[in-house]
């Protein structure tokens, strides 16, 4: 579907934008060369309704709100047809419950005042950290027996039973929603206004792509799926009583879709067995930086504080580090923990989202086996900046386990990265991670199981910097294969044959796209 003249992109993404790294450098990208592009996206606490980034415009909605998520927004869904039933048993008497509560809410907005609805949820208290989250628990525990007191001495259109009983049902189902929050997440997106001339509809993974057939449909535009993992085969977010819903949904959506994009060789020859469409385009995870130095590409930047200046340890340390989320055992980075033990002096960083439990995990597991004084949690940063920060430390880690076929094709952020910092990295012996630093001659791969084989790996890379340092054929590969600018000429490529060039008052911009 090509126009003369293409309108809006809209592109969809269940996380705030700002937390969403991939979304918003290819929304940049597009904007860049011209397209008009619009992101809706997650709406927490904080942040305006409606923002403008890099001239992309923002719109932010509860994309899982109680009071939007409806039945109806399922039986609307009519090209569900695989994945029907398993979808109903999820996603209805969770709506229904979603639906006892909005219809209660007056009443106890009108009793207990216009917070009282949100003091029944439990992200009043899961949002908060420390002492703060402690006494909101509490007070949430305690308005729900105020509640449920207050009803039975009412003449309330909604017994306390019935409250209980919605209340118990929201969060029982809610649990156990998974891909089904791809409803909620259309029901409550529905709510917005869509006016204007608009190209496509761009859905980042497939918590979004249910609402991008339904979006795609209602303005009459071309549908992008961009699966930033292999859905079918993730080692999260997969129930355990349900494991084929994802591939169920994805094979739904399939003729819906008008192209693919996703993130590596092997993840697109496994989308290209299933959907039927022209082949997936690549577009890598790559960090937007400038080929020729680790400083940030993005303005108004005076400085920015390495690894190794946060953690305050001299040139003569070694400094291991990993970015990203620390998680759990998937991840491997208890592995890398044991492996420290067996590299006394080496410090490691942790630059990225924190997670309170997860990162009490990771600790406490620090201080049982020793190493607690060597390590180091440090706060995220603008995804931009990533490479300059690391640029300090002497290796980097990617223990990604070998737990799912999703981990095992997996090209994480945090290679790219490494590679664009110039720091060697130690990576799991895992295909696609292991292809990429053996072709570019920039780190090893190490059994991702062995904190013995880790240290190795972390001993060799530290002792022997000059083994793995960049030669100016590598640096060729970086910029001609796996720089962002070349993965923002594929991704605009497929826009232009998809819905043609942009408007002509916007291509004076387009020269800052490459930059």
């Amino acid at each position: 579907m090509v126009s003369d003249e293409p309108g809006t992109i809209i592109s969809l993404t269940y996380h705030e934008i700002t937390a969403d790294p991939r979304v918003l450098k290819e929304a940049r990208a597009l904007r860049a060369f011209g397209y008009d592009v619009k992101i809706c996206c997650d709406w927490p606490e904080g942040f305006p309704k409606h923002d403008e980034i890099d001239g992309v415009r923002i719109t932010r909605f509860p994309c899982y709100g109680v009071e939007g998520t409806t039945v109806a927004a399922f039986d609307a869904m009519d090209f569900l047809t695989t994945s029907r039933a398993s979808m109903a048993v999820r996603y209805k008497p969770y709506a229904s419950a979603c639906e006892v509560l909005t219809a209660v809410k007056p009443y106890l907005e009108a009793h207990f005042g216009p917070d009282a609805f949100d003091r029944l949820k439990s992200s009043y208290f899961r949002r908060h950290r420390g002492f703060e989250r402690v006494r909101r628990l509490m007070s949430y525990l305690a308005f729900h027996l105020k509640v449920r007191r207050f009803s039975r001495k009412t003449y309330m259109r909604y017994s306390s039973q019935r409250i209980g009983a919605a209340l118990a049902d929201f969060k029982r189902h809610r649990r156990q929603q998974f891909q089904a929050q791809s409803v909620a997440f259309w029901s409550n997106l529905s709510r917005e206004e869509f006016s204007g001339r608009y190209a496509a509809v761009h859905a980042h993974d497939i918590y979004c792509l249910p609402a991008g057939v339904m979006l795609a449909r209602q303005l009459g535009v071309p549908l992008v799926y961009d699966a930033h993992e292999y859905e079918p085969a993730r080692a999260t977010k997969i129930a355990v009583d349900g494991p084929e819903l994802p591939e169920l949904i994805e094979n739904d959506c399939f003729p819906s879709i008008d192209r693919m994009i996703t993130v590596s060789d092997g993840i697109a020859e496994l989308y290209s067995k299933r959907y039927r469409g022209p082949t997936p385009t690549i577009v890598m995870n790559a960090p937007e930086v400038d080929i020729d130095r680790t400083a940030p590409t993005h303005s108004g930047l005076s400085h920015v504080q390495t690894v190794r200046d946060q953690v305050g340890v001299p040139d003569d340390v070694p400094l291991a580090v990993f970015t990203g989320g620390i998680q759990r055992e998937k991840r491997g980075m208890d592995k890398v923990l044991e492996a420290l033990v067996h590299l006394p002096g080496v410090q490691l960083a942790s630059v990225g989202p924190r997670q309170a439990s997860n990162d009490s995990w990771f600790l406490d597991h620090a201080k049982r086996l020793g190493v607690e004084a060597r390590v180091t949690l440090l706060p995220p940063v603008d995804a931009r900046d990533v490479p300059t920060v690391i640029s300090t430390a002497n290796v980097a880690i990617c223990p990604l386990q070998d737990v799912s076929l999703n981990h095992r094709l997996a090209m994480p952020n945090k290679l790219f990265e490494a590679a664009f910092a110039r720091v060697p990295i130690c990576v799991s012996n895992l295909p696609e991670m292991r292809r990429f630093v053996e072709t570019l001659g920039i780190g090893r791969t190490m059994d991702q199981t062995s904190p013995e084989s880790i240290a190795e790996a972390l001993r060799d890379v530290i002792d022997h910097p000059d083994k793995f340092a960049h030669s100016p054929e590598t640096e060729r590969k970086l910029a001609e294969i796996y720089s962002w600018p070349r993965q923002a000429e594929k991704l605009i490529a497929l826009y232009q044959e998809l819905v043609g060039p942009p408007q002509a008052e916007n291509l004076e911009t387009s020269s800052s796209a490459m930059r």
